[in-house]
């Protein structure tokens, strides 16, 4: 489609040059191809091109340096944002031949297009990285407040893997504006070498083939940078890749991490999102050692509270009802990561790569995020949560998205696990079985706000059947 595009383009322009039939005005496309070729004959012409180039990379450079800087302090202090707008808002308004004009008054002709090139290509660098500073992914710091990642950690991976398609949009646009206005200004304040000037020689010429040949150079040489930089993305990528690549060994069992089961309380509880209360003085306390399943309808207020416990426990390790994956890590770092403040480097690697066998993920070690499926992300998730060693675990719906046998799988892998490395374990689902094949003790909750209408005996877990009763007895549905 991009050839027929250009295809057509060049069928417009031909049969509105043989309509006009002036040449003065406008050349067929195969004479501004031949001009283009008879320029690119001297050694002149390529002087020329040489030194618009550098000063379109020149300026595009100081303008990522100063506007990533300027970016990051608007972007992270409001009160640098606020003195900055009225700048950047007159940098916008003010048309690029005004500031090509004063400069001539300041500068040399061959500073004048770098200078204007800075300074309109200035405001969208700074929009674009002040936008990427100012998001926050508030489940993904969360993610990070449970796993106690470092600081260094949460900037390295998530401040600046959110940070960085917005600074890559930024750049670009950058770069694309420099290329016109670095051209522009040449064409007014007349270097010796520079393109601008052959265009504005040919002008004066008349030589309207040559003034469309110098423009198509500029053209052809704005795409071959863009493609330059996609192709070092590209590679950087793959180098990334390499370096991030294990070879992946064979699944052996994890060694078990000593951990101390011990009692989660929560006590009077209240917590109301829009004036409607969620939680209203709910209190619940799981023993030391005990397997909780709570059972209660979505949007009941289960996760607010697992949340409320995660911020307040002593070491919980925590299973999302989503992933929360960092999209620019590979799995095994993903589950790794975490581990790297309480083990050796190799250590954390082996163990992370021991649970990553265990939900069946072994042999994609090296895989990202995206490349997976809802079920096998959620598996990811749930192999980070079981590597991290702490005394109450989590888990918020953490085997749906499974297959019947990936569920039994995964809950045989649990009951294996918690036997090695015994926790305190508070886990929401809506599967009954679930509930039944894993619980030591069972709730049943009812919505708005959250109120506990039925409570197991520890160890006297109801049956799959018994459960359905219960919680159609209580007119409550799951």
């Amino acid at each position: 489609m991009r050839l027929l595009s250009v295809a057509a383009l060049l069928a417009v322009w031909q049969v509105a040059a043989r309509a006009i039939h002036a040449p003065l005005i406008l050349p067929t496309p195969l004479s501004v191809a031949r001009r283009l070729a008879a320029l690119a004959q001297t050694a002149d012409f390529w002087r020329h091109v040489a030194a618009t180039s550098a000063r379109t990379v020149k300026s595009t450079a100081i303008v990522v340096c100063l506007g990533s800087v300027a970016g990051v302090l608007c972007g992270m202090r409001p009160r640098c944002a606020a003195f900055m707008a009225f700048p950047l808002a007159i940098i916008r308004s003010t048309p690029v031949v005004s500031f090509i004009l004063l400069a001539l008054f300041w500068l040399g002709s061959d500073s004048v297009p770098v200078f204007c090139a800075v300074l309109m290509a200035f405001p969208p660098m700074v929009t674009a990285v002040a936008s990427g500073c100012a998001r926050r992914d508030e489940k993904l710091l969360a993610m990070a407040r449970v796993f106690c990642l470092t600081r260094g950690q949460v900037m390295r991976y998530i401040a600046a893997a959110e940070l960085l398609p917005f600074f890559a949009a930024g750049a670009r646009s950058s770069f694309g504006m420099a290329w016109k206005v670095v051209a522009a200004s040449e064409v007014l304040s007349l270097p010796r070498h520079a393109l601008g000037t052959l265009m504005q020689t040919a002008q004066v010429h008349l030589e309207t083939a040559d003034v469309l040949a110098v423009s198509l150079m500029l053209v052809l040489l704005s795409l071959l940078c863009e493609c330059v930089a996609r192709q070092a993305v590209r590679l950087f990528r793959v180098l990334r890749r390499k370096q991030a690549a294990v070879m992946p060994v064979a699944p052996i069992e994890p060694t078990p991490v000593l951990t101390e089961p011990c009692e989660v309380s929560v006590q009077g509880l209240s917590v109301a999102y829009g004036g409607q209360a969620v939680l209203d003085d709910f209190s619940l306390t799981v023993e030391k050692g005990d397997l909780l399943a709570l059972l209660a309808p979505s949007g009941a207020g289960k996760t607010t509270l697992l949340d409320h416990i995660a911020a307040r426990a002593g070491h919980v390790s925590y299973a999302f009802q989503e992933p929360r994956l960092l999209d620019g890590c590979t799995l095994l770092k993903n589950v790794a990561l975490p581990l790297e403040r309480l083990f050796p480097r190799g250590q954390s690697l082996a163990r992370a790569a021991e649970f990553l066998w265990l939900v069946g993920l072994g042999a994609r070690l090296n895989a990202y995020p995206l490349e997976l499926s809802g079920g096998e992300r959620q598996r990811v998730a749930l192999a980070r949560a079981l590597a991290f060693p702490a005394d109450v675990l989590l888990l918020d719906e953490a085997l749906r998205s499974q297959d019947v046998h990936g569920r039994n799988a995964l809950i045989a892998l649990l009951t294996a696990h918690l036997r090695q490395e015994p926790k305190t374990v508070l886990f929401v689902t809506h599967d009954l079985h679930e509930a039944a094949a894993l619980a030591t003790r069972v709730v049943v909750c009812a919505a708005r706000p959250l109120r506990v209408t039925f409570d197991s005996r520890p160890g006297s877990v109801p049956t799959e059947a018994e459960l359905a009763a219960i919680i159609g007895g209580s007119g409550g549905s799951l």
